[in-house]
């Protein structure tokens, strides 16, 4: 808890994007009490400056994330960014939208 304080906030605070499917909002685990915190949780988080939340509605259908998480990694110029995949079978997934 002391390191995850220490990135989100102080002088250079970590940079957070969270994209999460909207299935995270329906699927009770615990309790709804423990659910209702955990989204109390996620509203608190988002109004951080360096944090954004953000959720893929079921609307969208297949994306890329479906098939596991992935993490953008972003470096200072001239490094580009990097990708890292959880599951390096999801590179190419037929029918999905890159």
């Amino acid at each position: 808890m002391e390191r995850q304080a220490g990135r989100e906030s102080g002088e250079h605070p970590a940079t957070l994007w969270a994209v999460l499917d909207e299935a995270v909002l329906h699927r009770v685990i615990g309790s709804p009490a423990v659910m209702r915190q955990q989204c109390a949780h996620l509203v608190q988080a988002g109004e951080q400056p360096n944090v954004t939340v953000q959720f893929l509605p079921f609307s969208l259908g297949a994306h890329p994330g479906l098939y596991g998480p992935f993490v953008i990694l972003t470096f200072p110029r001239p490094t580009a960014p990097l990708v890292w995949l959880e599951n390096p079978n999801q590179l190419r997934v037929p029918g999905v939208r890159e």
